[in-house]
């Protein structure tokens, strides 16, 4: 067997002692002593294990082992963990130790024997204590575990614990021990045997069988032995603790199932909780789907609506070209009014020289007084027209916005009628101041005549600019008073259209209501001569009422 299979078959005999001893202390924090910790190998198995570990406790007196041991646990940070860097046996005193790669034993424990024994550079010198000192020390009153690998110094460290062995202080004690009496290298097992049968402990099984593997022999090297102290195994019946502990491994297997299965109850309780969102939406979405049903029904009657307004803006469209040219021709007139005022001012000339001149002004008065009276029958006709605009305006209020714009534009043209009226009576009045100043020149105006004609003429023609414009105005008036009359008579047979159909529906609705009743009145009919039909066929007589039963089948027959 080579060291490696060696190793390999000492972890599974550990592994086999940890399961063995798992059903004594199962469920209880127990006290571990490792004596001769090594590496902390079976401290790493016992904390993979079902044990729980309250308080540890690891000696190593090889000071290379020791560091290499703290640099591990160091990993893990477990404030229950104490390192020991001593030797467990006597107290007091000093022992010799050699390292040999992955053991370490003692070579000489006397001061004779130090004196006389040679110095190598593999020995180190360390403190020595017993265990009974070390549990008082560490204030350890109880071992549960207490597990010995010492390389041959096991009877020492037992014979150091006498006080805790005699109070049965230590439950189970975990030995390594050798097979042969000669061999230096383990205490031969009848020794330890012996010497805890003194304190009433007994072997409770053999782990770690091994052959003497240097020399290839099948005879046994040595093995782990494994005792229990006689309280603990009166206390801890076999069988009944086997029983608990697996009562106890179901337990706890019960345990993580009711977590995992809470686990699962949670999980299944968030989908639970999603679905009842889903649903909710689900909900939301078909009251969304009735919604945008009911609006897909308004979009509908609002492109009929559409489709109307743009009939009704093509119409306006039209009539904003129409307004286009007699904002065009308002805008002639504002030039030929603009040629007007050059006119006038070329006529100022004339009149100041007509002043100087003019000797027939009675004849200009009465022209004037005549033009006059012209110019009030302008304005009455003027005033009237104004006041059937204003009241054509009052009926087209109802109409859209572009509407509003063309009554905009006719303002703009009535204010552009206003400002000629005030320059006529500008005009006007300039015209008689002329004619105050030609009083006094009349002698001297000889040509007054001719430059009144041509004055007169010019007057004629503003007038008859004047009286188009009227003319165009009035035509626009026609057309809003057209216009508004076909779109009220549009709306009117709109009116008239949803009352027919909502007389329609009203109508079918009576109806079906009407048929509702009916077709309740035969189901009850129905129903009553059922159940006369049944209490007929189950009477006494039912073979001396055939002609009835004949005649309740046709009525059936009937309501069919």
């Amino acid at each position: 067997m080579s060291n490696q299979n060696v190793e390999d078959y000492e972890l599974s005999g550990l592994q086999d002692f940890i399961d063995d001893i798992t059903p004594f202390f199962h469920g209880r924090p127990i006290t571990y002593v490792d004596v001769g910790a090594y590496e902390g190998v079976v401290y790493s198995a016992l904390t993979k294990s079902s044990i729980k570990l309250r308080d540890i406790h690891l000696v190593e007196p090889n000071p290379h082992t020791y560091r290499l041991l703290s640099q591990k646990l160091d990993e893990v940070s477990d404030r229950s963990v104490h390192l020991h860097n001593v030797a467990i046996g006597t107290s007091g005193v000093t022992v010799r130790m050699i390292d040999r790669n992955d053991m370490s034993h003692v070579i000489l424990s006397t001061p004779a024997d130090r004196s006389t024994g040679k110095s190598s550079p593999d020995t180190f010198e360390v403190n020595s204590i017993s265990l009974d000192d070390f549990m008082l020390g560490n204030d350890i009153e109880h071992i549960s575990l207490l597990k010995i690998d010492v390389e041959g110094h096991e009877m020492p460290v037992l014979e150091g614990a006498s006080s805790a062995l005699a109070a049965e202080a230590v439950d189970v004690i975990y030995v390594e021990a050798g097979i042969d009496p000669k061999s230096n290298q383990q205490t031969y097992y009848r020794n330890i045997e012996d010497y805890l049968a003194k304190f009433n402990y007994r072997m409770f099984r053999i782990y770690e069988q091994t052959n003497e593997w240097i020399v290839d022999s099948p005879i046994l090297r040595r093995v782990n032995i494994a005792f229990m102290s006689a309280s603990f195994a009166r206390n801890n019946p076999y069988k009944l603790s086997r029983e608990i502990s697996a009562v106890r491994r179901e337990n706890d297997a019960l345990k993580k199932s009711l977590a995992q299965l809470e686990v699962g109850r949670d999980k299944l309780q968030l989908e639970l909780d999603k679905l009842s969102e889903k649903v909710a939406a689900a909900e939301d979405l078909v009251a969304v789907q009735a919604e945008n049903q009911s609006l897909k029904d308004e979009l509908s009657q609002l492109k009929g609506d559409h489709q109307a307004v743009d009939l009704k803006l093509a119409e306006v469209t039209r009539r904003n070209e129409d307004l286009v040219a007699v904002q065009a021709e308002n805008q002639s007139l504002k030039d030929e009014l603009s040629q007007l005022k050059g006119d006038h001012q070329a006529v100022d000339l004339k009149l100041a020289e007509v002043t100087r001149r003019n000797e027939d002004l009675v004849a200009v008065q009465a022209e004037n007084q005549s033009l006059k009276g012209e110019l009030a029958q302008l304005k009455s006709d003027y005033q009237a027209a104004s006041l059937k605009l204003a009241e054509t305006t009052r009926h087209n209020q109802d109409l859209s916005v572009s509407l509003r714009g063309v009554e905009a534009n006719y303002s703009d043209a009535r204010l552009l009628v206003d400002q000629l009226e005030k320059q006529l009576d500008e005009r006007h009045r300039e015209i008689s101041v002329l004619i105050l100043e030609i009083d006094k020149e009349r002698a001297q105006n000889g040509d007054l005549i001719s430059s009144l004609a041509l004055l007169e003429r010019r007057l004629q023609k503003q007038k008859d600019l004047y009286k188009k414009s009227i003319d165009n105005l009035s035509q626009v008036e026609a057309k809003i008073a057209s216009d508004t009359a076909s779109y009220e008579e549009q709306l009117r047979a709109q009116i008239r259209r949803r009352k027919r159909l909502q007389e329609r529906v009203d109508t079918q609705q009576t109806q079906i209501e009407n048929q509702r009743k009916a077709h309740s009145a035969m189901e009850k009919k129905a129903a009553e001569s059922q159940a006369a039909f049944e209490a007929i066929s189950s009477s006494t007589v039912w073979r001396a009422t055939s002609p009835i039963r004949k005649v309740a089948s046709g009525i059936k027959r009937l309501l069919k």
